[in-house]
C-alpha cells in the first residue's frame, strides 16, 4: 500500500478490524463491542472519503475533526476489545497504533488547513489599500470656530 493514499489505507484498516472482530463471541456484550469497534473503524474511511468533496469549503476542516475523533474513538474500542480477547493482543495493538497514526495524520491536516486560512486572511488584509492618513475636517460656514 502506498502509505500516502489515505483512502486505501483507511479501507485496509477497516478490513483488518473486521477480520479481528469475526471470531469474537456472540453474547450480547461481545456483539455490542464488535458493532461499536467496526462502526468507528469504518467511519474513518467513510468520513474521509466524504471530505474530498468539501475541499474548497469550510466543511473540510470540520470533516477532518470528525475523522480525527473517529480515530480516537476506535482506539478506545480496540483497547476494550483487547482486554476481552487476550489471544488477539498483538494484532489489536498493531491496529491501535495504526489508529493513532490516523489521529496524528488528521491533526496535521487540520493544522495545515488552519495555517492556510490564516495566511489567506493576512493576504486579503494586505491587499486592501490603506486609508488616507491625512484628515482634513470640513468647515461649515454657518458656524464659526
Amino acid at each position: 500500500i502506498n502509505q500516502y493514499n489515505l483512502d486505501e489505507r483507511a479501507v485496509k484498516f477497516a478490513e483488518s478490524v473486521i477480520k479481528i472482530c469475526k471470531p469474537v463471541g456472540k453474547d450480547v456484550m461481545s456483539r455490542f463491542l464488535v458493532r461499536q469497534t467496526v462502526k468507528t473503524a469504518t467511519n474513518i474511511g467513510a468520513k474521509y472519503a466524504g471530505s474530498v468533496w468539501d475541499l474548497e469549503s469550510n466543511r473540510f476542516r470540520q470533516r477532518m475533526y470528525e475523522c480525527k475523533e473517529e480515530a480516537k474513538t476506535v482506539q478506545h474500542w480496540l483497547r476494550v476489545l483487547q482486554k476481552s480477547c487476550p489471544k488477539q493482543t498483538k494484532r489489536i495493538e498493531k491496529l491501535r497504533r495504526e489508529s493513532h497514526r490516523f489521529e496524528l495524520i488528521f491533526q496535521k491536516i487540520i493544522e495545515r488547513v488552519e495555517k492556510a486560512k490564516v495566511e489567506e486572511a493576512r493576504a486579503s488584509v494586505q491587499a486592501v489599500p490603506a486609508a488616507s492618513t491625512s484628515f482634513t475636517p470640513i468647515r461649515s460656514t454657518a458656524f464659526s470656530y
